[in-house]
């Protein structure tokens, strides 16, 4: 028995507990001593009977102001109880969101690493130029759930360097048709003639369209990527996508996209 009591004597919420429940008990035993205070007095004889209609106007000043100090030390537990557990809760809430979101972040980084080595990985093992740009931008398209996409090769044509489209994601085209961009033409010849990836947010209306079974639609976002080799540009990757891509994605397409440009001759 003495052992138990010890043990709770130990636990800090017990020990809370025990003190709650004796305070509320002090508080029944003044209010009963001070019930009783009036009478008490006169039975040994503190006050005169005859006086005792002149003291009770002061036992009741007393009894009132006891009272309402009472009630308000069990409205100040209360409240420092709420706020206490409130302060616990948010911590506790606080350290597992942070948790949470650490544990996204690595997750993040694992995910970007092993897609990339998993990329280059399937593009190693094709062998035609063909098929290696085409394996290539369906994977891209893929990691961003892209509209479209379309992937262009620096080619000579009449002794001028233009931008021919040599893989197609979601994209119509007539095989007598051949889609070419000289540098600074377009979106996709600026990229090229500047050497660096443009981020569109706002499509100009009418430039990407989507079609399917279901109707129409035109991406918001597009992300032109500058493939370079030996410093100079050698192909272009066009993505459109109907959601934002965050900066750290799109570094991540970026260096999958190289792996395609390094199986160039």
């Amino acid at each position: 028995m003495i052992n138990r009591i010890l043990n709770a004597l130990k636990d800090p919420a017990r020990l809370s507990m025990i003190a709650t429940v004796i305070f509320f008990a002090g508080i029944l035993a003044s209010a009963y001593v001070m019930y009783t205070l009036p009478h008490d007095m006169m039975f040994s004889q503190a006050i005169d009977v005859h006086n005792m209609s002149l003291a009770r106007g002061v036992f009741m000043k007393l009894f009132i102001v006891t009272g309402i100090t009472f009630l308000i030390g069990i409205a100040a537990i209360n409240i420092s109880a709420r706020v206490k557990k409130e302060v616990i809760v948010y911590r506790e809430k606080k350290k597992e969101v942070e948790d949470t979101e650490g544990r996204s972040t690595n997750n993040e980084g694992e995910l970007e690493s092993r897609d990339t080595s998993s990329f280059r990985n399937a593009i190693q093992q094709l062998k035609s130029e063909k098929e290696i740009f085409q394996e290539g931008l369906n994977q891209l398209c893929k990691q961003i759930d892209a509209g479209q996409g379309a992937l262009y090769k620096v080619v000579t044509l009449n002794d001028k360097s233009v931008l021919q489209m040599e893989s197609g994601f979601a994209i119509s085209i007539v095989e007598s048709n051949v889609i070419r961009f000289e540098f600074g033409e377009g979106l996709v010849g600026q990229a090229a003639a500047f050497g660096k990836s443009m981020y569109i947010e706002e499509v100009p209306a009418g430039y990407i369209n989507v079609l399917s079974g279901l109707g129409s639609a035109s991406p918001k976002y597009l992300f032109i990527i500058a493939l370079k080799k030996s410093g100079e540009v050698k192909a272009i990757v066009e993505l459109a996508t109907f959601s934002p891509l965050k900066e750290s994605l799109r570094k991540q397409l970026e260096e999958m996209a190289q792996v395609l440009v390094e199986r160039l001759n």
